[in-house]
């Protein structure tokens, strides 16, 4: 297991994620700021405190502060990843894909994978930062801060908007319930393991039991395999993942996804090469290494994000300041379209698709702007080819 995965598990079953995962109230807490270092202070060695720093980069909408972590490289199969990922799920009941939780860009690719399923039939998604019931939503309802830790990153609630938008049902799987003190590493992994399972089953499969869904976890959430961990005895400890915890109890093989292991020139399904694949998910996606325009990552402009200047009067020159994007018609406790942090000295900007926005800046002295109103409009179009001269442009 990577370092930053394991780092992030240790975190979880010692009680960091859960704290994470509590609802969260308006306006942004000052402890999101407190979380994370000054100005050029140099990140925490790996372990707990990286993890929880790195998430809080990825909040607001700092990735480039993220240490890049080293992937092995894997060929791409020459396909598209999202249709072969649909062939796969023909006859599937159920998909468990993964996220690295300081990468929006996973969030983006689960949100195509969703709409892409939902022509298959599926009608259910279940997401580790839910840990509360979801009501009802109708496709048009902005999906808000307080729905989970993870959910108020700008484009997991683009994801949200996405699966709501094709009608999925939301359900809440994750054990809300704190690390026992003084409990063993392995105890804890599992008690976590089987509470992720164990709602999932009650709270989805017990009265729909064809349900589709679609589940997304973090990291190793989703390994058929079984895990061993060396133990203080003479046998290694073993651990058994949720994704196997679900297959074993219901009988139905989930098809497994992970994104998180290796990287690759293009986005794109690994092959097997001189190497083969790990055992434990059914297929694996390599992605490549981010690259980044003016701090923000150039991913977002590919998939048709407009580079927005920040209003003028929401800047503040000496202070840091964390600029929030709204639709026009959302509510104050809406996630934001595009958030960012920006530090004296920087000049960064906003990553916005066309359409009518309201923004608004937290400042490090206290307080919130008042809205200043945000006109994106579509790229210009080309100019018309004349049937009748090649040559020529239509007025």
């Amino acid at each position: 297991m990577r370092l930053r995965a394991a780092a992030c598990l240790l975190a979880a079953v010692m009680g960091g994620a859960v704290a994470f995962a509590q609802p969260v109230t308006v306006p942004i807490p000052p402890r999101w700021l407190s979380g994370l270092p000054a100005p050029g202070a140099a990140p925490p060695p790996e372990g707990r405190a990286r993890v929880g720093e790195e998430q809080l980069w990825a909040i607001v909408g700092r990735e480039d502060r993220i240490v890049a972590e080293a992937k092995p490289a894997c060929a791409i199969a020459d396909l598209d990843p999202l249709e072969a990922i649909a062939a796969a799920a023909a006859d599937a009941q159920i998909v468990i894909i993964n996220e690295a939780h300081d990468s929006p860009r996973d969030r983006a690719f689960i949100a195509d994978v969703a709409v892409r399923l939902a022509g298959l039939g599926f009608d259910t998604y279940a997401a580790e930062t839910l840990t509360h019931p979801v009501a009802p939503r109708k496709p048009e309802d902005a999906p808000r801060l307080r729905d989970g830790w993870y959910a108020q990153e700008p484009v997991f609630g683009a994801l949200l908007r996405a699966v709501q938008r094709e009608g999925y049902t939301l359900a809440a799987y994750e054990d809300g319930l704190p690390a026992e003190t003084g409990a063993d590493f392995v105890d804890d992994i599992n008690r976590r393991e089987a509470a992720q399972a164990s709602n999932l089953i009650n709270r989805i499969f017990l009265d729909r039991r064809d349900a589709k869904v679609l589940i997304h976890v973090g990291y190793a959430h989703n390994d058929e395999e079984i895990a061993r961990f060396p133990g203080s005895f003479l046998r290694p400890r073993e651990v058994r993942w949720m994704a196997r915890r679900l297959k074993d109890i219901l009988g139905v093989d989930p098809l497994t996804i992970d994104q998180t292991m290796f990287a690759a020139e293009r986005p794109g399904v690994c092959l097997s090469g001189a190497a083969p694949l790990p055992p434990g998910r059914d297929i694996y996606i390599g992605h490549p290494a981010l690259a980044f325009d003016r701090n923000r990552p150039t991913w977002r402009s590919e998939t048709g994000a407009r580079v927005t200047e920040v209003p003028r009067r929401l800047k503040r020159a000496g202070e840091r300041i964390v600029v929030e994007v709204r639709d026009v018609a959302d509510p104050v406790d809406a996630i934001p379209v595009d958030r960012i942090l920006i530090d004296p000295g920087e000049d960064i900007p906003l990553l916005l698709a066309p359409g009518r926005y309201k923004a608004r800046a937290w400042l490090q002295s206290g307080g919130y702007t008042p809205d200043v109103a945000i006109t994106v409009r579509p790229p210009p179009r080309p100019a018309a080819v004349s049937r009748v001269n090649i040559g020529a442009t239509q007025d």
